[in-house]
């Protein structure tokens, strides 16, 4: 690393909270409807997913549920205010109009074993009692993986436990995706990813809106059952309408128009259409890691215009 790299890594790590260069709609994990949660307490490694101390059936049958289901996404967790044995593992669905999560609380690792995803997916009623109700929060606060995620992570995951009315609803988790928006914090079951920069200022009115099952639209990444154009025609849609719910909308198309994207919404409430057309751009290749110099090109979306119409009813 030559010394002008490290003077700008240096001052990305300082200044990464309080300064963002692009909007960060649409930056969201993407595409990913199944949320699955393994609470581990050992030392973290830096992909501490891939590369833990677990017992190898119980590694080989993660890797077999990430094969199963595309649309998932495995985190580790942990919580440092926890004083049981055992592990809690949460299986979740987040999709458009459909969020439920289930926790399961293990004595033995073996009993992931017996679990079947697909039927936890599939089959709410028998699973009823394993329902959670209230917002899970995930902060991720791996610095393994890169330096800004414990850095700007953990006061956010501090700051939360007090703010929540269980602590036990919050946290610590490995890679949510996107460092250089730490602190990264995500909601289940809704799915939502969030960029939170100042524990004093966000967690309150964060905390105030995912209780109410609304978004926090200030700090808003996308919903991770969304591709990212659609993450950002979501934003949008909020900011015009001010209708904040989680399900207050439902996707029923994307499509290509010219170099734009057409996507269009349906609002649950008044069953009015809602077309939202987005430009997708390219940034300048921007640094997005503390750990290392690496730059990369992000997408870049703007509303071009919001169409409301009333649905035709056969």
């Amino acid at each position: 690393m030559s010394m002008l790299e490290s003077n700008v890594l240096s001052e990305f790590c300082a200044l990464q909270p309080l300064q963002i260069d692009q909007p960060i709609y649409g930056t969201a994990t993407a595409e990913k409807t199944v949320w699955l949660l393994l609470e581990y307490t050992q030392s973290w490694t830096a992909r501490v997913v891939e590369n833990n101390s677990l017992a190898a059936d119980v590694k080989l049958w993660l890797q077999q549920q990430l094969k199963t289901f595309p649309s998932a996404r495995l985190l580790f967790i942990k919580n440092n205010s926890r004083s049981r044995r055992g592990r809690r593992f949460f299986v979740g669905l987040a999709e458009d109009q459909e969020q439920r999560l289930y926790r399961f609380d293990l004595t033995t690792d073996s009993e992931l074993l017996s679990l079947d995803i697909k039927h936890i997916l599939t089959d709410p009623e028998h699973y009823r009692s394993r329902q959670v109700t209230d917002p899970q929060y995930l902060v991720c606060t791996n610095g393994k993986r890169d330096r800004c995620c414990s850095k700007f992570g953990l006061p956010i995951y501090q700051a939360l436990q007090k703010a929540v009315p269980d602590p036990d609803q919050v946290w610590e988790c490995s890679h949510l995706g996107g460092h250089r928006y730490a602190a990264v914090t995500a909601i289940l079951p809704a799915g939502a990813t969030y960029r939170l920069m100042h524990p004093g200022r966000d967690v309150v009115p964060f905390v105030t809106a995912t209780q109410k099952g609304q978004l926090w639209l200030e700090g808003f990444r996308g919903r991770s059952c969304h591709a990212p154009v659609v993450q950002a025609a979501d934003y949008f849609l909020r900011r015009q309408t001010g209708l904040l719910e989680i399900d207050a909308f439902t996707l029923t198309s994307e499509a290509a128009s010219g170099q734009n994207t057409l996507v269009t919404f349906r609002e649950k409430k008044r069953g009015l259409i809602h077309v939202i057309e987005v430009k997708v751009g390219k940034t300048e290749p921007l640094l997005s890691s503390c750990n290392v110099p690496k730059y990369k090109v992000q997408p870049q979306y703007e509303l071009v215009n919001h169409t409301v119409m009333r649905a035709i009813n056969h």
